[in-house]
Order: structure tokens, then C-alpha cells, then sequence
């Protein structure tokens, strides 16, 4: 299944965009790390403790509910080019909401920024996914879709990994570890601004279609 997936999007236009969700995941999987080590903080009281997790996570559920309904108001499907500024934008709010996280003096703070960050990388999941619906032809979606998902479960486990080791074999702090992945973040948007702009993906499939 895999075989024939791949090759299939080796000889597409739009292939490098199966690693566009894995390239989101490689940066807001270690957030699942840094989320529990941020609420430990500052506190000594187990309680305490856990109604800070239950806010962090709640402010990782808002983002992530309202970062696509606001991207939603500027995307179309009839016009895949605003899908894929969509992801580079995307990216660019992943990078700063790490960046607040690394940077904050409070937990309000680092709150409010993973907000950012947790609508940043489900905007980039959703109009991603988006993308390779529009693109793949019916009787391989499937198969690139399963693809799509492996690869970015696969990079999502990775960053989890590296975010713990960072902290536990080279000890550092959660907020380093986020100005990390701020800047992971930061690459990756480069990366798919460049596609974008060179006309590659969407680009190619309006240009062939006029």
C-alpha cells in the first residue's frame, strides 16, 4: 500500500505535501512533554499542580478549536492557493507561540501562548489534510492518506522523544526547549513560504488549470 502511494506522489505535482502534516507534528509534539513540565513550575503543591495542567490543556483545546474557524474565514477550497498560504501562516503562529512560551515570566502567559501555538498547528493539520483531498485523485486517497497520517504520527513520537531528552540527558528547561522548537518552527515556514512563492503544489495546479 505504502509502495504504491509513494510512488504515486513521487511522480505528482504536489508530492512533498505529504510531509507538510509531519512537518507541523515535528514541531507541536513536544508540546505533550513540555505542557506537563510547565505546569510542574514554580509550585510545590500536587493541587496546585493539577489545576495548572487542566488549564494549560484547556487553553490547548481553545486554540485548537478557534485557530481553524478563524482560518476558515480565509481559506476556499475552490482555491487551493489560500489552503497552502494557510499552512506557511500556520507554521509562523506555531513558531510564535513557542517563542511566548520560551520567553514568558508567568503562567498566564505561557497559557495564552500555547493557545497560539495548539491553532497554529491545527491549522496547518486541517488545511493540509485539505490539500491532499484536493489534489489525489479518488482511488489513491486512501493510501495517501494513510501515508500522510504514518508519517505524522511518526514525527510526532519523535519530537516527544527529543523534548524529553533535551530536558532529561541535557538538562534543559522546558522554555529552552520551547525557543527550540520556535525556531524548528521558524525553518519550516521558510521551507514551505519557499514552495509557495516558487509556485510549486497549489501553485502548479491553478497555473495548469487556466
Amino acid at each position: 500500500m505504502n509502495v504504491d502511494s509513494i510512488n504515486y506522489l513521487r511522480t505528482s505535482f504536489f508530492g512533498p505535501l505529504v510531509f507538510m502534516k509531519g512537518c507541523d507534528a515535528l514541531v507541536y509534539g513536544a508540546s505533550d512533554i513540555l505542557n506537563v513540565a510547565l505546569s510542574d513550575q514554580g509550585i510545590e503543591q500536587e493541587d496546585q499542580n493539577n489545576a495548572r495542567m487542566g488549564m494549560l490543556f484547556g487553553c490547548v483545546g481553545i486554540g485548537s478549536f478557534l485557530g481553524p474557524i478563524f482560518a476558515n474565514n480565509m481559506t476556499d477550497m475552490k482555491n487551493p492557493n489560500s489552503l497552502q498560504l494557510a499552512c506557511v501562516w500556520a507554521f509562523g503562529l506555531l513558531g510564535v507561540g513557542y517563542l511566548g512560551i520560551g520567553i514568558s515570566d508567568s503562567f498566564i502567559g505561557v497559557c495564552f501562548f500555547s493557545a497560539i501555538r495548539a491553532a497554529g498547528s491545527d491549522i496547518a493539520w486541517i488545511n493540509s489534510e485539505l490539500l491532499l483531498q484536493k489534489f489525489t485523485k479518488p482511488g489513491m486517497l486512501g493510501r495517501v492518506v494513510a501515508l500522510d497520517y504514518a508519517i505524522a504520527e511518526f514525527s510526532e513520537g519523535a519530537t516527544a522523544v527529543l523534548a524529553g531528552v533535551l530536558q532529561d540527558k541535557y538538562g534543559m528547561s522546558p522554555q529552552a526547549v520551547a525557543l527550540v522548537m520556535a525556531a524548528i518552527a521558524a525553518f519550516f515556514c521558510v521551507v514551505w513560504l519557499t514552495y509557495h512563492v516558487c509556485g510549486r503544489g497549489a501553485g502548479y495546479y491553478l497555473a495548469r488549470e487556466k
